[in-house]
């Protein structure tokens, strides 16, 4: 190689692989190797690294290198040859002039939504980069060096799932179009569109819900203040008596164990003394937070729904089943996705962002809360 990979990637604007991300190294990988792609670092016909050269140069398998040119091949911006290399397609040139700058979020619960999109804008022939903000500092701050970086070119279109002020700062200020995703719009001439997340129609079924069942009382169950405060209000406008139970947990950067370890001691604690405290309704506004307290419950002999019924926030196929399945307002990620996907290649186009579109959860009854 006449030039180090890993000289080559930071140019490209890869300033490391994050081993502790939930995006799988062989995406990282191909995600670095796609932006040197598009940036022209290998040009048509010219061939990438073997696979050796690159778990040498990157500190990965050859089975992680090996996956990475795999995806790329899949994607038809590259040909595998013998011995573990590719070479760029001439088509790949074709990618140039339809770039399009995908944030992660960093949530494990968006991550398949955001992959999804990712696939979707690729297979419509857009040539998509990637960009976790990593997380740094005692409170979790995002740190915005990789994103200054990548706007340093340009793109066709930005997806921000981000609400951090310094975030849309940047963006604000970077003078490409963006638009947000899982997010409310803003006020910026660069901003295109939004696809907003709305809970306020899931929220609102189960608060009928309580009130078709005579329910005088719910326990919201969160992780800090102002978290729940939609469902709060709804049952409170509804004559439903209501009170909020901070449960605090380590999430600046997010870890679900530690968030299901805190509801776990939270409620053994209350439960020591026996099941006089439960409340006849617990709402939890995150499905670890749930998952904590029901193995608390069951571990202490509470009967769900029998002594205390429960309702969460959950995603499809994400949460897990106990005795009983659970009552829920249900994000259905595969089909958030789509809908999202649909919008931006809408607007990538045509130049004009659907108006009117948004996504959100569904109500769902199970046995926890019948």
């Amino acid at each position: 190689m006449e030039r180090r990979l890993s000289d080559v990637l930071a140019a490209s604007g890869c300033i490391g692989l994050d081993r502790d991300s939930w995006i799988k190294l062989p995406h990282q990988v191909a995600d670095a190797l796609r932006q040197a792609i598009a940036d022209g670092v290998w040009a048509p016909g010219a061939k990438l690294p073997s696979t050796r050269d690159m778990a040498s140069e990157l500190g990965v398998s050859r089975r992680v290198a090996l996956d990475a040119l795999q995806i790329l091949s899949k994607e038809g911006r590259v040909s595998l040859r013998e011995k573990s290399t590719a070479v760029v397609n001439v088509e790949e040139s074709a990618h140039k002039n339809h770039k399009v700058l995908l944030l992660r979020q960093g949530s494990a619960s968006f991550a398949d939504a955001e992959e999804r999109i990712r696939m979707r804008l690729n297979d419509a022939g857009y040539m998509v980069s990637t960009a976790s903000l990593p997380r740094v500092g005692a409170h979790g701050r995002y740190d915005i060096a990789r994103l200054r970086a990548d706007l340093r070119r340009p793109y066709e279109l930005v997806v921000c799932p981000h609400t951090k002020p310094y975030v849309l700062g940047v963006l604000k200020a970077s003078g490409q179009p963006f638009a947000r995703v899982f997010c409310d719009a803003v006020k910026s001439p660069n901003f295109v569109g939004a696809v907003p997340l709305r809970t306020d129609g899931a929220e609102g079924a189960f608060v009928r819900h309580c009130v078709r069942r005579g329910v005088k009382s719910v326990t919201v169950v969160c992780k800090w203040r102002g978290d729940g405060a939609g469902i709060l209000s709804g049952l409170a406008a509804a004559g439903v008596g209501a009170e909020s139970w901070i449960v605090p947990a380590k999430v600046c950067v997010y870890r679900r164990e530690s968030v299901e370890r805190a509801a776990f001691w939270a409620f053994s604690r209350r439960l020591a003394d026996g099941c006089a405290w439960l409340p006849e309704v617990l709402y939890f506004t995150d499905d670890y937070l749930c998952y904590g307290a029901m193995t608390a419950m069951l571990t202490h002999g509470v009967r769900v729904p029998e002594d205390v019924r429960v309702a969460t926030l959950a995603t499809r196929n994400g949460f897990r089943t106990f005795k009983t399945s659970l009552s829920r307002v249900e994000y259905d990620m595969l089909s958030m996705s789509e809908v999202v996907s649909e919008t931006l290649l809408e607007y990538l186009r045509t130049g004009v962002f659907p108006p009117d579109v948004f996504i959100g959860p569904a109500w769902r009854v199970g046995g926890s809360f019948p």
